[in-house]
């Protein structure tokens, strides 16, 4: 399943287009966590502050963490892939934010790489 990350939404229609949607809810919000629950619908509750942390947090969970950009970070929107250039990068359909493979995508996968061995060494 994609991520979706909504914009302005009340906790209401967050958890009405999670069940909806059948998605996982992921929250550092412990309100919305618990009345995601009380809902039905899946929810995980994140608990660190910081960004490593919060990802170990989803690996537990059984979240696969890959880098597979399908949405503008800035406005949700679907990223469409550009292959007609020599690096590979991918252009927002809303915004037009660019994005692609350089230093800060070289350090996630990093990091990703570190949660992941570290999951399996457990």
């Amino acid at each position: 399943m994609n991520a979706a990350n909504p914009e302005d939404a009340d906790d209401q229609r967050l958890l009405s287009t999670a069940k909806q949607d059948q998605r996982i809810l992921i929250t550092r919000d412990r309100r919305l966590a618990d009345a995601c629950r009380s809902s039905g619908a899946d929810c995980i509750l994140i608990l660190s502050s910081k960004i490593e942390d919060q990802l170990a947090e989803m690996a537990e969970f059984g979240l696969v963490l890959k880098l597979n950009p399908q949405r503008c970070t800035i406005c949700n929107c679907i990223l469409e892939q550009d292959l007609s250039g020599q690096n590979e990068s991918w252009g927002c359909q809303g915004c037009g934010k660019v994005y692609w493979i350089g230093s800060h995508w070289r350090k996630m996968e990093k990091i990703l790489e570190n949660i992941r061995s570290s999951n399996f060494s457990h």
